[in-house]
Formats: C-alpha cells, sequence, structure tokens
C-alpha cells in the first residue's frame, strides 16, 4: 500500500445515512424516540428509563421526571430492547480498534475502499479512507478459536509490507494494488499479481503507512446490533437518529435502533484499556503466557459478561498481577469483573484489587452468568492500584477473566 494524502472530497465521501422501506426516506420525526434505556454514570450509579433524546453537552431520561446527565458524567448507555444480529459475513478493521460489519466492493482510485453493510443492506455504502485501514477479513471463519487466531493476526502483527492470506493458509507478500469486483492485485516482486478473491481469506496492510485522524472533542464508541463498532465524535441523538462524525473521516447518521450500546470517552472517567500500566507480571500454570488484552477478551475477541458485550475493558489469564500507577489523581475505581461467555462455566479465579500495596476487595469468579459489580474503591490520595488474578481450583483451565467499564474516575472540578 503505498503512501497517499488525503483529500478532503474524499473524507466527504464517508458518510453513513439510513433509508428504509421500498425507495421512500422514512422521516426522522416517524420513528419511534422513547425506548428503554440503561446508563451507567462516572460514578458507578445504575439510572433506567426511557430515553429522550442527547444534545452533544447532555443526555435525557424519562423516568419520574426527566432526568438531565452530562454527556462528561457518562460512562455506557445500553439499549437492551435492541435485537441484536448474528454477526457473519466480512470485517473491515480499522488502526484505531473499530470493526465494522461491510462487504468489501473495489477500491476508488488509490484512495478508498467502497463497502456495503452486510446487516443494513438499506444503508448507503461506506467509503473509508485505506489509510486507516488494518486489515480485511474477506470470509469468516465460522469457528470461535479460528476467527479469533486470524483477528488477532490482522489486529496485533506488525508488517512493513502488505499480505494477502489465503484460503489454503499460504500468503502472498507484496504491494497493495487495488480490489476489483473479481480480483486482488498485489505488486510482487516489481510485477503486479492478480489473485482470485474467492481464494483470499485475508489482507494485512502495511502498519508504517497507516495514519488514523486524530479526534476533535469527545469520543464516543457505538457498538451496532451486528457487534460492529465505529468511534465518533459531536455524537447528538434526536428523533431517533443517532448523527455525528466519524474520527476515521466523514458524517453519519443512523437509527436509534441500530444502535445496542454506547460507551462515552474524555470525560470524568478514565478506562484502564487506555493508560499503560506501570508493570505486568504473569505466572503461567504451566508454559502458556497470556498478554494483557485491551477492549478485548485474552483470545482476542469481544469482551462478553454475563450475555452483554462490552465496549471497553481489559481481558486477563490467571495468574497475573498489574500494577497501575495513579499519582493522587484520581478519585474512585469502578468495574465489573467476570468469567468471558466464551469460557462457559469453566474457569474459575480469584480477583484480588490492592490500593497502596493493601487488599481492598477480592472475590472468587467461577462463570460467564454471575459478574461481579466491583463497590466503588476509594483512590483519593492514593499512588497504585494493583490487580491481581490468581488460580482458582481448576488450575488455569478457561480462566478467562474480563474487567469490562474499568475506569479511573478523576475529582469533579467545580
Amino acid at each position: 500500500m503505498q503512501s497517499r494524502v488525503l483529500p478532503f472530497w474524499l473524507t466527504s465521501l464517508s458518510c453513513l445515512v439510513f433509508y428504509t422501506g421500498s425507495g421512500d426516506h422514512v422521516l426522522a420525526q416517524n420513528r419511534r424516540t422513547a425506548v428503554d434505556v440503561e446508563v451507567v454514570d462516572a460514578q458507578g450509579r445504575r439510572h433506567e428509563g426511557e430515553f429522550q433524546r442527547a444534545d452533544g453537552v447532555s443526555l435525557f431520561l424519562k423516568n419520574d421526571g426527566i432526568s438531565e446527565i452530562k454527556i462528561t458524567d457518562l460512562i455506557e448507555v445500553r439499549f437492551p430492547q435492541h435485537k441484536r444480529k448474528k454477526p457473519r459475513g466480512p470485517i473491515v478493521l480499522l488502526e484505531n480498534g473499530d470493526r465494522l460489519g461491510v462487504k468489501p466492493l473495489t477500491t476508488n482510485g488509490d484512495f478508498g475502499l467502497e463497502t456495503a453493510w452486510t446487516e443494513f443492506p438499506a444503508w448507503p455504502q461506506l467509503t473509508l479512507p485505506l489509510e486507516t485501514i488494518q486489515g480485511i477479513l474477506f470470509s469468516r471463519p465460522n469457528d470461535r478459536l479460528a476467527r479469533e487466531r486470524i483477528m488477532n493476526r490482522l489486529i496485533d502483527d506488525l508488517w512493513n509490507d502488505d499480505r494477502a492470506i489465503l484460503q489454503n493458509g499460504d500468503e502472498v507478500v507484496g504491494e497493495f494494488v487495488k480490489l476489483s469486483e473479481k480480483q486482488l492485485a498485489l505488486t510482487v516482486a516489481e510485477i503486479e499479481t492478480n489473485i482470485d478473491r474467492n481464494g483470499v481469506r485475508a489482507i494485512s496492510f502495511n502498519t508504517e503507512l497507516i495514519s488514523f485522524p486524530k479526534p476533535e472533542g469527545h469520543r464516543a464508541v457505538i457498538l451496532l446490533v451486528d457487534d460492529s463498532r465505529i468511534s465518533v465524535t459531536k455524537l447528538r441523538i434526536e428523533k431517533g437518529i443517532a448523527s455525528g462524525k466519524l474520527i476515521a473521516g466523514g458524517e453519519f447518521h443512523v437509527p436509534l435502533d441500530s444502535i445496542a450500546t454506547i460507551h462515552f470517552l474524555d470525560g470524568n472517567a478514565t478506562c484502564l484499556s487506555d493508560i499503560e500500566p506501570a508493570d505486568y507480571k504473569f505466572t503461567p500454570y504451566l508454559s502458556t503466557t497470556w498478554p494483557v488484552q485491551k477492549d478485548r477478551n485474552v483470545r482476542g475477541g469481544l469482551l462478553t459478561l454475563g450475555g452483554k458485550t462490552y465496549v471497553k475493558g481489559l481481558g486477563l489469564h490467571s495468574q497475573c498481577v498489574v500494577r497501575y500507577q495513579l499519582d493522587r489523581k484520581y478519585e474512585s475505581f469502578h468495574a465489573i469483573a467476570g468469567i468471558d461467555n466464551g469460557a462457559g462455566r469453566a474457569g474459575q479465579v480469584i480477583l484480588r484489587l490492592l490500593v497502596d500495596g493493601k487488599e481492598v476487595a477480592s472475590e472468587s469468579l467461577s462463570h460467564a452468568d454471575d459478574p461481579w459489580l466491583i463497590p466503588p474503591i476509594d483512590l483519593r490520595g492514593k499512588h497504585a492500584l494493583t490487580i491481581k488474578v490468581e488460580f482458582g481450583d481448576r488450575a488455569d483451565v478457561q480462566d478467562h477473566l474480563n474487567l469490562c467499564n474499568a475506569v479511573l474516575v478523576k475529582p469533579v472540578v467545580e
């Protein structure tokens, strides 16, 4: 993939606008706007009610009256009544961790990848700047472990070239040229090589050439009902339509009922997954080692807990110790913990939380259906938070711990 500078006209193409029906536009004001919603604020408090609107500054709920919550005080908004879709088809992975359930169609000259939504066929096509794309999974394996392995390769491996991973396991290494309806073209040893798309499992792009726009304003990460994840700024939700700016470039407008969860960033809470630990030590039961995973479970998949999917959090495995430096900057810690849904009832760990070396909370966690809502932990004037994940009674079998919505809350400045 050659280095490119994106012109303004291309980024303006990246626009999601929702249409439905037999060619007729659905008027936004006719869409249902009052939906049951679950909200978690920066203090760990849970709110429920009917969603009214979000104006970029505050979110409004209707319960006994109208409740207003500042966007900077929000962690998560969840819409449990919105029907989830079983993810299928290709996945486009962006450099910032976004993953889109779209079909790659063709490249638009040297700059853009034209895509179509798999689960939302009525939505217009989406043009993605090539510089923002880390990899494309053309064919999603049905087996969960096989799917996670190839996704991890696309996300974690760093290359100074472009690589086509074929269905038979072979790889073609070169420089990406273009994608057409039937072929993927790479330059290999200065010769353009065309590969039948049906034989391509995935492509990983040269990570040295990836360039992602710097966001302006408060970010939000939206999880759609098909498990697509998109990062946006300037989010507004009115009359059943969510709109804002895609960080990857362009604008978006999607129906509210296509959204499963919204996670708010850059407010009074800092996600543990957005900062580097001061120290990490892993002690294997036998020989397998596991790193800390950010916003993924330890196998690289989505964070799932108690039947819910989470956007932000940590994936950890027994036995490990993770320490975060606080420097007396935070007021409290909040999280929900448990065994990942993919592990079923096999995993069992003991989770311990220490502040400045003193244990302040602990719990034995044994299966995914029983997550632990960690009580707020006081961090005022404290220097370090340590997370310990210890072996349970079953050695290290399926000890896949998720620490979801794990945040450090900053003091509120009046």
